[in-house]
């Protein structure tokens, strides 16, 4: 799997070309949280139960090669006022799964969309 930092989207594919895609910048804002938001990505090797509280301790360093979606892992975290996390299950032919969790955590007003595509089990939606 590669992860693709396009100055405003971020991007990951397998080797089986599944996708997650997130997209926390818009026209109108950078790359940046606003005053009311905090949004990200983390890889955590334990599934994520409750939304992520401290947004400082995001792992977003780790060696993505060998590891591809499974297709029949979705799970979706609600926080308040419609924010929320998007959990994707990373696995791998020898050793332990990791989650990719996205994040998005505001105060209602800003949304940003995610594309999931992974052999037939797609999903979009908006944290």
């Amino acid at each position: 799997m590669q992860m693709f930092d396009r100055g405003g989207a971020w991007n990951w594919v397998d080797e089986n070309n599944s996708f997650v895609g997130y997209r926390p910048a818009t026209l109108k804002f950078d790359n940046q949280s606003c005053c009311c938001e905090s949004f990200g990505y983390s890889y955590e090797t334990v599934e994520p139960v409750q939304v992520l509280g401290d947004y400082s301790k995001a792992n977003t360093e780790i060696d993505l090669t060998a590891f591809r979606f499974d297709p029949t892992y979705f799970k979706e975290i609600d926080g308040s006022e419609g924010d929320g996390d998007a959990v994707f299950k990373l696995i791998r032919d020898d050793g332990d799964p990791i989650f990719l969790r996205i994040f998005n955590h505001h105060n209602g007003y800003y949304a940003h969309g995610f594309t999931f595509k992974c052999e037939g089990h797609d999903r979009e939606g908006s944290l």
